[in-house]
């Protein structure tokens, strides 16, 4: 639920069940009050996703150090696929898809210009 690619890949899994599609949304929230702070559009966008969303998971009451790697972790071990936009920058979502990666997940990078960055493999890349 971080702006972003996170949220708008949350809007098309609604509009996915909206138009019949079998499919739920979690959204895992770091810490509860993460919203906080989110400028327009994403404040009103995470709110409609959060309200219209099949489950809210929140990891922490408050913030604190690592809360976002928690989350992440999580993410991946309760998924079998992980579907990202990376571009080969240091940071949590490189940090996310190693772990994937080690955790045996398959990984779909959306990014069009995707090549093999640092190790990591995909399972699917357009």
């Amino acid at each position: 639920m971080a702006r972003g690619f996170d949220i708008i890949a949350a809007e098309s899994v609604l509009l996915l069940k909206k138009s019949g599609k079998p499919v739920r949304l979690f959204c895992v929230l770091p810490f509860a009050a993460q919203v906080n702070g989110f400028e327009e559009p994403w404040y009103t966008k995470y709110e409609k996703i959060t309200d219209e969303a099949d489950e809210v998971i929140i990891l922490s009451d408050a913030y604190y150090k690592g809360c976002y790697a928690k989350r992440n972790t999580f993410m991946v071990d309760n998924s079998d696929y992980v579907i990202t936009w990376f571009d080969g920058k240091k940071g949590g979502t490189e940090n996310t898809l190693k772990y994937a990666a080690k955790k045996g997940r398959c990984i779909i990078n959306l990014n069009s210009g995707s090549e093999e960055y640092s190790g990591i493999q995909y399972g699917f890349s357009l």
